[in-house]
């Protein structure tokens, strides 16, 4: 919004952010809160940024409504080249809820503070992230991998409420949230005196507090590309080889097609052949000395060899692996400092699963997840090999390490990230 009306180049103040995807429909929303004089941007409904305005006199500002350009004077510039449907307009500041009631079916979920009490056992979902609460712990988990967990089990009759001054807290029992005395909570986020919050489950995973005016007062940082370090690929189609965080893009070779995901959806996972697909990164996901996830949707066609699902190369071979292996039939996430494998759980040909591998730098432990469950845990001496080259999809690996994968899909959302430690 700009700060004056005497230069031909006024100075602005903006709200800026969220990814621009050509060709598709996005809902943009500006708000303008003349109490605070705050400025907010949400799109699809998910607040992205909000920063102060201070208010020009309004007798400079009664200019007319434009669409498709910018109007100065009777000069037009900054032509939109795209196409306009449904714009409204409101006399009043739409709160974070009310954005949300206005936008797309996949917009946030939304937790509004009228203090209801959500009893141990509840949960809510978004695309690949759920939420749950039990026994007094707040858990992130996306695919089934835990993210972000706030407070520890032992209350078995404890709820959660999103209190009407903003605080979002764990009580031990029902009524102790409703008496909602000082100081009486399990633990709480630490935003109280604000009313008017709202807790968003956001559709990237990320969940978060949101003022009146749209400010992030609290969050968990497990979105992408919220997350620090965190990136996606979703070997669609239309995404080719990008990545959600756009710095580490993927070329692929060889023989590449695309299916129906796990989901479903057309054309939303990469076929790989089993002889010649790789999709390689330009970069490292991640720094394998530290704490890491890796997580994807795979669907092996056959069972009759050892198959790379994805790892992350160095100089002579892989700092680790994700994939099936024939040793035991089963899923394996083994990093080349292991003496064995982490794999007990049977893979079974032409069925989609969702494959977890965490590395915990602190305890040097190695966890498997299989849709979600956690298949075993192996414990190492050393962190895996460093410095590595690239991130491959599908790879051949060399003679040292596990052969070409054979005819394997892997699906829509491979995940990488440093495992986030808990606040």
């Amino acid at each position: 919004m700009a700060t004056a009306d005497n230069s031909t180049t006024p100075g602005l103040n903006c709200a800026h952010g969220g990814e621009v995807e050509l060709g598709a429909w996005t809902k943009l929303t500006l708000t303008y809160n003349q109490t605070d004089q705050r400025i907010a941007l949400y799109v699809d409904g998910v607040p992205v940024d909000s920063n102060p305005h201070t208010p020009v006199a309004t007798s400079l500002f009664r200019g007319d409504f434009v669409l498709g350009a910018s109007l100065a004077g009777t000069t037009a510039s900054k032509y939109f080249n795209g196409s306009l449907s449904q714009v409204e307009t409101w006399g009043k500041t739409l709160t974070p809820t009310q954005v949300d009631a206005d936008a797309p079916p996949n917009g946030p979920l939304v937790i509004p503070s009228d203090s209801v009490p959500y009893p141990s056992g509840s949960r809510w979902s978004t695309g690949a992230t759920t939420v749950t609460f039990n026994a007094g712990q707040l858990v992130v988990t996306s695919a089934g991998t835990p993210l972000f967990t706030k407070g520890t089990t032992g209350s078995p009759n404890a709820v959660l409420t999103m209190q009407s001054n903003g605080d979002l807290a764990a009580y031990k029992d029902a009524a102790t949230a409703k008496a909602a005395a000082p100081n009486t909570y399990l633990w709480d986020t630490g935003t109280s005196g604000n009313p008017g919050d709202v807790l968003l489950l956001h559709p990237s995973g990320n969940l978060v507090m949101h003022s009146s005016d749209g400010v992030a007062m609290w969050l968990t940082n497990t979105g992408f590309p919220d997350a620090p370090g965190c990136d996606q690929w979703l070997l669609t189609q239309a995404a080719a080889g990008s990545d959600t965080a756009l710095d580490n893009l993927t070329t692929p070779s060889g023989s590449i097609t695309y299916t129906a995901n796990h989901a479903r959806t057309a054309n939303a996972a990469t076929v790989f052949d089993g002889s010649t697909s790789i999709e390689r990164a330009s970069g490292p996901a991640f720094d394998t000395t530290g704490s890491f996830t890796v997580s994807a949707w795979a669907k092996i066609n056959n069972l009759d060899s050892t198959q790379t699902v994805l790892g992350q190369g160095t100089v002579n071979h892989q700092s680790f692996y994700l994939g099936y292996t024939t040793g035991s039939n089963g899923w394996v996430f083994q990093s080349t400092t292991t003496d064995t494998p982490t794999a007990t759980t049977t893979a079974t040909a032409g069925k989609w699963t969702h494959l977890t591998g965490v590395y915990d730098a602190t305890t040097g432990a190695l966890t498997l997840y299989v849709n979600g469950v956690a298949a075993t845990t192996t414990g190492i001496n050393t962190t895996p090999s460093t410095t590595p080259p690239d991130h491959s999809l599908s790879a051949p690996s060399p003679s040292s390490d596990p052969p070409p994968p054979t005819k394997t899909s892997t699906e829509t959302s491979a995940t990488s990230a440093p495992t986030p430690a808990s606040p």
